[in-house]
């Protein structure tokens, strides 16, 4: 079911007859795609807000799973575990 996103105004008092059916037909398929630009806006700013609570959920869901022992260990502990890909390697002579 199609819901109102916006109303978009044309007023032209200088020229009678400005909005031909061609140019109404360019307005109205530049309409379309401004609603589907302020939905695709829309949905990022929901998933930016939702991001850190999904994270959570997902983290907490992981570590339902592990045994006591490996649950307390922190995200951020296994990467610093691992060694880092991004540092140089060591020259050699």
């Amino acid at each position: 079911m199609a819901r109102l996103r916006a109303v978009l105004l044309l007023e032209n008092r200088l020229i009678r007859g400005a909005l031909t059916a061609d140019r109404l037909d360019a307005v109205t398929l530049i309409a379309g795609q401004l609603a589907v630009s302020l939905d695709n806006a829309q949905l990022y700013a929901e998933l930016t807000t939702s991001r850190p609570r999904i994270v959570t959920a997902a983290d907490h869901g992981i570590r339902s799973l592990l045994s006591p022992a490996e649950a307390h260990v922190k995200p951020a502990d296994v990467h610093a575990s691992q060694p880092d890909d991004s540092a140089p390697a060591p020259s050699r002579p």
